[in-house]
């Protein structure tokens, strides 16, 4: 059900969108069409990515909003079922988009940090690491490992035993 309802938020350049939405569409048991929710702060990102979905004929299935999460939390009632958020994030902004998403997700709901891996041009910094170190440690999340370049965590607001 990890396809049904997906929150993108601060990327914002279709590459993840049109990844997610192909491998949701392509489930041969889906009986209803995912929803891909995308949260992007400037006008010029989503821009782009309007044109990058329009241009894959997955424009249908999106909906855009410019603007941060809180703001994005409080408009739309939806639940979502896969949270992908942009690793590269400053890290005081992913730490409280972390809050906010704990406190607004579902128990097992869960979360892929993309651009994650130290190789990245971008770099991962030590703050990113030590901010979803921080997140997993408080019992917010648990840390189920890293595919390429993303890390990959499950929302959980129950203390879970370690192994």
């Amino acid at each position: 059900h990890a396809g049904d309802v997906i929150l993108e938020v601060g990327l914002g350049s279709g590459r993840a969108a049109t990844l997610a939405l192909r491998g949701a569409l392509a489930h041969p048991g889906r009986t209803l069409a995912p929803q891909y929710f995308s949260v992007v702060t400037d006008a010029e990102r989503m821009t782009r990515l309007r044109q990058v979905l329009a241009a894959q004929d997955l424009d249908e299935h999106v909906h855009l909003f410019q603007g941060d999460l809180a703001a994005f939390i409080a408009r739309w009632d939806i639940a979502p079922t896969l949270v992908v958020l942009d690793g590269r994030t400053a890290p005081e902004k992913l730490a409280a988009d972390l809050t906010r998403l704990t406190d607004w997700l579902r128990d097992g709901t869960p979360v892929l940090v993309l651009n994650f891996s130290p190789r990245d041009e971008t770099g991962t910094s030590p703050q990113l690491r030590k901010v979803l170190m921080e997140w997993e440690g408080a019992d917010q999340a648990r840390f189920m490992g890293c595919f390429g370049q993303a890390s990959l965590y499950v929302t959980t607001k129950i203390s879970l035993p370690r192994v």
